[in-house]
């Protein structure tokens, strides 16, 4: 049986890594956007509407989740402002910047709807890097002590089993061929970051979203869907092999890896111990599971009616706020495991690993 994570230690025993960080720079999908997808012509795939952002910001602002997400919280660890997109017009970039796209996958193929892959992020950040994009070129130094956040893979997996078919059906791409792929552009994506002078990685693993509302309708049993958590499961430990061999590679650089996987299952399994009472129910949404209506969004009924997928009122109450993303409860829940905890971050914390000024507890609330 999944046990519940060790609780944080209070901050003054938290706060005793040495290494200094420069900034904060994010890349991945929706689990990390906070808002660059309204900046792309090329996509329509955004969370602008209402009542995303009602929690924290009172209004939409890109992020799929009622307010932060867990990049969030790590950059208000630090005492960093919050991260805003690379595009984003007069924005602070002292501190990092976001190159997260909703939709996007580590697999340029899984980018269906003009989001930016994992590939064209770090294209991105060479641009910006370079000072091609107006923002002044960023020193070699600010690069070698930043920790680069990656967080991506998900949409790689729902997409091959709920849109290709995948392991229901005669897909060409055998799953382990699938997954080599996945692993292998995001472990190229990792190894753009260190050509460019990163040397202080944290990689989140893929979760467990074949427990997420919209993953359950599948199962017409209301269970978790097990052949999409079997592809997380075997993509999260080719991509612990792929990053201990470049741990070995860099001895120069830092990798940790964040095990959403094992977080969302153990909290989704014991949701109780973890102070939440909802794991299978989206707070915003419609129909069962709240899962068939998009956060959000209406839908009129025969011409008779019209359904609205609107947001409960207790969403620190349940695990996920959408078909498939995190409450920010949830994800304040899942920063402070990454901060402080022994049981889904390895090989050591992120406290245990690098310097944070004091108070940092305070500043997650």
């Amino acid at each position: 049986m999944l046990q519940p994570a060790a609780q944080a230690p209070a901050a003054s025993a938290a706060v005793r890594g040495s290494m200094n960080v420069s900034a904060l720079y994010a890349f991945g999908d929706s689990t990390t956007d906070t808002g660059l997808n309204k900046y792309l012509n090329s996509t329509t795939t955004s969370a602008d509407r209402p009542p995303y952002g009602e929690t924290y910001f009172h209004m939409p602002t890109g992020r799929y989740s009622d307010g932060r997400l867990v990049v969030d919280f790590l950059a208000q660890a630090w005492g960093f402002p919050l991260l805003a997109p690379y595009l984003q017009p007069g924005a602070n970039f002292s501190r990092g910047a976001n190159f997260a796209s909703a939709g996007s996958g580590a697999l340029n193929t899984t980018s269906t709807d003009g989001e930016l892959s994992l590939a064209g992020q770090v294209a991105a950040f060479l641009a910006f890097k370079n000072g091609t994009n107006g923002t002044g070129p960023i020193p070699n130094s600010t690069i070698n002590e930043a920790i680069f956040l990656v967080s991506t893979g998900t949409n790689d997996y729902t997409h091959y089993t709920l849109d290709l078919g995948g392991v229901f059906s005669g897909n060409p791409v055998a799953p382990d061929d699938y997954i080599q792929s996945v692993v292998a552009n995001l472990a190229a994506g990792v190894q753009g970051l260190y050509a460019a002078g990163a040397r202080r990685f944290f990689v989140a693993n893929v979760p467990a979203v074949g427990c997420a509302p919209q993953a359950r309708l599948v199962t017409f049993n209301d269970s978790c869907l097990d052949p999409l958590n079997d592809l997380a499961r075997d993509h999260n430990r080719l991509l612990n092999a792929t990053l201990a061999n470049l741990t070995s590679a860099w001895p120069d650089a830092t990798i940790l890896v964040g095990d959403t996987n094992g977080l969302l299952a153990s909290t989704v399994a014991q949701p109780s111990a973890y102070n939440f009472s909802v794991s299978a129910v989206a707070c915003c949404g419609a129909g069962p599971n709240n899962a068939t209506l998009q956060c959000g969004q209406n839908r009129t009924i025969f011409d008779l009616y019209t359904v609205r997928a609107d947001a409960c009122a207790d969403p620190d109450t349940h695990i996920f706020w959408d078909v498939e993303h995190g409450t920010e409860a949830f994800y304040r829940f899942v920063a402070k495991q990454f901060l402080f905890g022994t049981a889904f971050v390895q090989p050591r914390n992120l406290t245990a690993t690098f310097a944070f000024p004091p108070g940092v507890q305070s500043r997650l609330t």
